[in-house]
Formats: structure tokens, C-alpha cells, sequence
């Protein structure tokens, strides 16, 4: 027998998947509010269609996928007054933003690459979004004992140096990571570092080699690992890297 209503199974199939057509036009809402009050500068583009402004990568009907304006002397509260439930990059490197993180997260939720380094963002993080890859907070203004941080398994590259108010030890989830690369000068891995270097997937680690957050397992950690005083621009060289076309499909 066919399907007499072919359309509605469609509709209800992409719905199911999160991706409801009525879902577009409130997206685009949310970076249109973004781009009002942080006086973000698209240039001459269709403003309706947030898909063609520059650092914006659409996919399947227009969900946007990758939000990348780094570097534009941004000011003001990077907030999301709606869900973005397709985004899966998001880098705001480099501007002057502050902005609740835990509320990014829940209105963006499949969130796998978070850049938010040299920024002004201060809070304490302790929930991370489930599939996240790659965690860039450094050089803010945080302020808490990063034990609060329950880190999911499908984190690979971690920065947090360049906060001065960051103290105590990274808790057991860290260890559960298959961390390539991490940069935490400011705070300690404890024995954790035995545990990361186990994986087998550690490239770098710029970890404490002085004071109190030392494990006296820690000469050994380094004598089997690379420890970078690189900037922040050698780190690009392994990190992730975001595609920079507007439509993907």
C-alpha cells in the first residue's frame, strides 16, 4: 500500500532529528540578536540570511553549523537567546566578550570545538556539553577550583593557562580523556598525567613544574613527555581545525 502522506513522514523524520524547518528562522533570530548588540560588523551581505555573513558555515537547510569570529574587537555579553542545537564549532577567540559559558552550553548542546581564549569570561564551569573535543578558556578572568569540572570522554585538547584566579587539581574524569594536547600552568594534574600518558595519545602537556601542585610522580610525567612553553599561535598546529566555507550543503 503507499504512503498517502509522504510530506508529513518527511517533516516528522527531520523533526525527530531536531532539524524542523520552523527551527531555521529562530536560528537565524539568535545571530541576528548577537549581531545587534555586539555591534558585529558583517559587511555588505543579505542580513536576513546569517548562512552568507562571514564566519558563519551553514549545513542541511540553513541549520548553522560553525560560528567563527575570532580576532574582530568584539565587546559586550556573548549570550544566546535561543538554541543553536546544530552548532558544533564555536571560536570568539581574541575579542573582548564576557558571557556565561554554562548557558552557551545549554543552548548549544552539540558543541564539539569551544574557543573562547582572551576574553573576559569568569564563572565556574563544572558541566561541559557531552561530545566536546577541544576546550579553550585561556587568558580570562576564571576564578574557581577546576575540580568542579566533570570533563566528558571526548575530550582531546585542553587550555586553560592564562587565568590566574584557576587553583586546585583536575578531578578522575580527566582521566577517562584521550587528552593530545593540554596547557594548564597555572593549576595540577596530580597522577593524572601517568593516566593520560597511558592512552597513549599525549603529544604536549604544559603542565606546573613548580610548587605544590607537583605529585612527586611528576619528574618521570616529564621525562616521557614534551613540555611546551609554545604561545598560543604554535598551538594551532595541532588543534582542530574549523572548515571555512559558508554552506556545506
Amino acid at each position: 500500500m503507499g504512503d498517502k502522506y509522504p510530506s508529513l513522514r518527511l517533516l516528522s523524520f527531520l523533526c525527530a532529528v531536531g532539524i524542523c524547518l520552523g527551527s531555521v528562522p529562530a536560528e537565524q533570530a539568535v545571530l541576528d540578536n548577537l549581531r545587534r548588540k555586539l555591534n558585529w560588523n558583517v559587511g555588505n551581505v543579505n542580513l536576513s540570511d546569517a548562512c552568507t555573513w562571514p564566519g558563519v558555515v551553514c549545513g542541511f537547510f540553513d541549520v548553522i553549523w560553525y560560528l567563527s569570529i575570532p580576532n574582530l574587537g568584539l565587546e559586550g555579553e556573548f549570550e544566546l537567546n535561543g538554541s543553536l542545537t546544530g552548532l558544533s564549532r564555536l571560536d570568539i577567540t581574541n575579542n573582548r566578550l564576557t558571557g556565561n559559558l554554562s548557558q552557551i552550553f545549554r543552548r548549544a548542546p552539540g558543541l564539539q570545538i569551544v574557543r573562547v581564549g582572551s576574553n573576559r569570561f569568569s564563572e565556574t564551569l563544572t558541566t561541559l556539553p557531552s561530545n566536546i573535543q577541544e576546550l579553550d578558556i585561556s587568558s580570562n578572568e576564571f576564578a574557581f577550583d577546576v575540580s568542579s569540572i566533570v570533563f566528558p570522554s571526548s575530550l582531546q585538547f585542553l587550555y586553560t593557562d592564562g587565568n590566574p584566579g584557576l587553583f586546585g587539581t583536575f578531578n578522575e574524569s580527566l582521566a577517562n580523556c584521550g587528552i593530545v594536547e593540554i596547557y594548564c600552568s597555572n593549576v595540577g594534574l596530580g597522577e593524572l598525567g601517568f593516566n593520560l600518558l597511558s592512552k597513549g595519545n599525549l603529544q604536549i602537556a604544559h603542565v606546573p613544574n613548580t610548587g605544590s601542585h607537583l605529585s612527586p610522580l611528576y619528574p618521570f610525567f616529564f621525562f616521557f613527555v614534551l613540555v611546551s612553553t609554545a604561545n598560543h599561535e604554535q598551538k594551532n598546529k595541532h588543534r582542530l581545525q574549523p572548515q571555512t566555507t559558508n554552506k556545506e550543503m
